[in-house]
């Protein structure tokens, strides 16, 4: 997962009358450490703007950043939150997830969320046998498409002990910054031969609660 880091800048500019006029802006950047965030700040506003103001640099806690072709300079941020079922407590859960889009209005920031985001279903179809699944789309212009389902197995043998088989694939296509590099402040050359990730997942999680504050776990995968 990419750590994100918002970076504020602020210049002057002259307008039509020649009066200068005092502008703000933020840029979102992926990096390691601070110390790359800011020179990548740096790397990517100096060519367009080469007397400027570093103003603030955080770290954002972003699950997600997701970029539709559609042209729209607008940004949305999402608070997306993941229910799950809670072992221990016997109770569901939720888990709070924050992410970025960008689209011309809420409803469309929502409809291209629910598209990025994909389908996930439960079924249960005994006492204790459930069924989890789940499918994504992921349609990138330059990265390709892929399709990425999982599919959950979980076996509730007795009220204490329940094992879990999981099967996931996933897709990532390369960032910016991975598919480009500086030739100078004015040129970007595409990395060559660089292609998009896949990966599959095979687990399988057995979990023991032999009391209601005690909990074992054993994952292989």
């Amino acid at each position: 997962m990419a750590t994100w880091y918002l970076g504020k800048i602020r210049y002057q500019k002259e307008d039509e009358a020649g009066s200068l006029k005092t502008i703000n802006e933020a840029y979102l950047v992926d990096a390691v450490s601070y110390t790359e965030a800011e020179a990548r700040m740096f790397e990517i506003v100096a060519s367009n703007t080469p007397d400027f103001q570093l103003t603030n640099l955080t770290k954002m806690k972003l699950s997600e950043v997701f970029f539709e072709e559609n042209g729209s300079e607008i940004w949305y941020k999402a608070k997306v939150q993941y229910i799950s079922f809670d072992e221990k407590t016997q109770k569901e859960k939720k888990v709070p997830h924050m992410m970025l889009i960008n689209a011309e209005n809420p409803k469309d920031a929502y409809e291209a969320l629910v598209k990025n985001l994909g389908n996930l279903n439960d079924y249960q179809i005994t006492d204790k046998l459930a069924l989890s699944t789940g499918l994504r789309y992921d349609n990138d212009s330059e990265g390709g498409n892929a399709l990425s389902p999982r599919l959950g197995i979980i076996y509730r043998a007795t009220p204490a002990l329940t094992t879990k088989f999981l099967y996931g694939t996933a897709f990532r296509s390369a960032n910016a910054y991975e598919r480009y590099y500086v030739v100078d402040t004015a040129r970007f050359k595409v990395v060559p031969g660089l292609q998009s990730e896949h990966i599959k997942t095979f687990e399988v999680v057995v979990e023991y609660f032999p009391s209601p504050d005690r909990r074992a776990s054993l994952s292989v995968f």
